[in-house]
């Protein structure tokens, strides 16, 4: 499986995870040294090809050091983790059990009120 990268501005998204976590029902994982993976020109011009392709960077593509900081995320029933997906992550395969998982999504969107064309009101309330 690939890894990928879900956004380049301000979000975070929160993970609850219905059931324990182990290697065999498709943990999460993350690399923790990819923050900078790509400079924002460049993850533009690769979002802009591959829009109708795959958004996935498989294994081959990703600087070695960079893969050896992969961390799993290993949980009992009912954890929540806080995760910045603009870090390279993808699941596991599934090779036993099941894995259920719903994932809250905190996104800034002040940040994109020029973008939006939209009033503060407008997103505050």
């Amino acid at each position: 499986m690939g890894y990928h990268i879900d956004d380049y501005g301000g979000i975070l998204k929160f993970y609850v995870f219905f059931h324990r976590m182990d290697e065999n029902n498709g943990p999460f994982k993350i690399l923790t040294k990819s923050k900078h993976f790509m400079s924002f020109f460049k993850g533009f011009i690769w979002l802009w090809l591959t829009k109708l392709n795959s958004t996935y960077f498989e294994s081959s593509k990703i600087d070695k050091d960079i893969l050896d900081s992969e961390e799993k995320i290993f949980c009992d029933d009912f954890s929540i983790f806080a995760i910045d997906t603009s870090f390279l992550h993808s699941s596991s395969k599934i090779m036993k059990g099941e894995r259920r998982v719903m994932v809250l999504i905190f996104r800034d969107y002040l940040l994109d009120l020029n973008k939006k064309k939209c009033s503060t009101e407008f997103i505050i309330g």
